[in-house]
């Protein structure tokens, strides 16, 4: 009986969701299932109030999704956990740092804990500052570019967000479309980017732990054509409720 069964964890069904969801849609992406029987496990995925129910959703679909899976985007609360987790405590972050290149390079990879507010000139040269591994404060990280005639590459991890507050000339800043500008939460690390880009170019790059470029833009062109076509399954379920 109804009354009888024991209450559910939501906390464990919420996240159980996250992951059906996740399974359903790389499923459509590789073929696995078609669009009226995306629309329908979407639909069921929402009205799920049982681990048992989302099990069913997606029992045909276990071990036959490959790579798809672990492409997609990361959810939000999941996203600002991980990060947390390399956060570097005040102690140990720097108020200040400077580097200056003249006809030259600068190069930032590796596990490094960036200081509070971080200078780079960057004139007839190339920077490459890389945050995958780095070791961010909690809050806003200050990142001041001075780049004439230069170009730099800003490397970050998914769910590192970046806000532009440069003043640019004759110059471009470029981001990719999953770079956020705001963070998840308050107290979550967020680079700030400042500065002055004067025929030069800066670019913002989301990338996994030793991912190529190539397999970059792939991944990313394979989460837009995901949410492409989630989006036109959602056009269509909203069409056949309001068919007037």
């Amino acid at each position: 009986m109804d009354h009888e069964r024991a209450p559910t964890n939501l906390i464990a069904l919420r996240d159980a969701k996250q992951r059906t969801e996740a399974l359903i849609t790389a499923g459509y992406a590789e073929g696995l299932i078609d669009d009226d029987e995306l629309e329908r496990r979407l639909d069921a995925l929402q009205d799920a109030d049982s681990l048992p129910a989302l099990e069913r959703l997606t029992v045909d679909l276990v071990g036959h999704v490959g790579e798809a899976a672990a492409n997609l985007p990361v959810p939000v609360a999941p996203a600002s956990v991980a990060l947390t987790r390399d956060v570097a405590l005040t102690r140990d972050v720097a108020p200040r740092r400077s580097i200056v290149a003249l006809f030259a390079s600068i190069e930032q990879r590796g596990t490094w804990v960036p200081a509070r507010r971080n200078r780079f000139v960057d004139v007839f040269a190339a920077a490459e500052l890389d945050f995958r591994d780095a070791h961010l404060g909690p809050g806003e990280t200050h990142i001041e570019l001075r780049c004439v005639f230069s170009s730099a590459r800003l490397i970050v991890p998914p769910g590192l967000a970046v806000r532009v507050e440069a003043n640019i000339v004759l110059g471009a800043v470029e981001r990719d479309h999953g770079v956020s500008e705001r963070a998840h939460a308050p107290g979550d690390p967020i680079l700030v980017i400042t500065g002055l880009v004067v025929l030069a170019s800066v670019e913002i790059l989301e990338r996994l732990p030793d991912e190529r470029d190539r397999d970059a833009r792939k991944r990313h062109r394979q989460q837009r054509r995901q949410a492409r076509r989630i989006r036109r399954a959602d056009r269509r379920a909203k069409r056949r409720l309001n068919p007037g």
